[in-house]
């Protein structure tokens, strides 16, 4: 199989996993886990892309879609707890 060939198949992959692990992450934010445990379902849902499709594009916007959307979904904004001053 070419490389640079697109697939639906593959795209549909990326779609299916990066939606079940969206939904993961709202079942451990519901649960109460702390957001790193989301970011590791995003991981495991980049790796297993990467390893199932046929080509690294794949993986690769996978990784950009799963911080994008951890970004937007999962990331409070307006935290207090967030210090602005740099450290020294």
């Amino acid at each position: 199989m070419d490389k640079r060939h697109f697939s639906w198949l593959d795209a549909a992959k990326v779609v299916r996993v990066a939606l079940l692990a969206t939904a993961a992450g709202y079942l451990f934010a519901w649960l109460g886990f702390p957001e790193i445990n989301i970011v590791r379902i995003y991981l495991a849902a980049v790796l297993i892309i990467a390893r199932y499709s046929h080509s690294p594009a794949y993986g690769l916007a996978a990784s950009v879609a799963a911080t994008f959307a951890f970004n937007c979904f999962f990331r409070s904004h307006a935290s207090p707890s967030r210090s602005t001053t740099p450290a020294i």
